[in-house]
């Protein structure tokens, strides 16, 4: 291969390279955009007013749920997928009953808010395509809007 021939490999190769690391460095930002404790404010779904008031807390890439009494209701492992449109989530809890149950959503982000959609349905677990509840049938969605906690000073 002449030496004038490496030189359009190597830019072709450095290119994908910081592609591939673009993906990972807007992952990485929207997770550091996670940590914290978030407060569940409005709730879409079969229950409505059950999550309304609930915590819900981020650590690295763990989510976990408590109850209004303070007791945890799960922890989830947390997949982002910020490149699709729109930014998709999956969360991944392993029950023992149930084995690993995956839920799949769609997150967005506001300013000191996150709105959650995700799949309701245990037995069709279809990712949402837009922020709209839907309530009952097999393609039940859950749509959750949090506001992070504000620290008392």
């Amino acid at each position: 291969m002449k030496k004038n021939a490496w030189f359009p490999l190597s830019v072709l190769l450095l290119s994908a390279i910081s592609l591939g690391h673009c993906s990972t460095g807007e992952e990485d930002a929207d997770l550091a955009r996670l940590q914290g404790d978030w407060v569940v404010v409005s709730s879409k779904n079969q229950q409505e007013t059950d999550f309304v008031g609930t915590l819900m807390k981020f650590e690295k890439n763990t989510w976990q749920s408590y109850n209004r009494s303070g007791q945890s209701e799960g922890v989830y492992t947390v997949v982002l997928r910020p490149d699709k449109v729109p930014k998709e989530i999956d969360l991944t809890i392993i029950r023992p009953k149930a084995g690993k149950v995956v839920v799949q959503g769609i997150y967005s982000f506001g300013k000191d808010q996150l709105i959650l959609a995700v799949s309701g349905s245990r037995d069709k677990n279809v990712r949402p395509k837009s922020f709209d509840a839907v309530i009952g049938g097999d393609n039940d969605v859950r749509v959750f809007v949090l506001d992070r906690k504000k620290v008392k000073q």
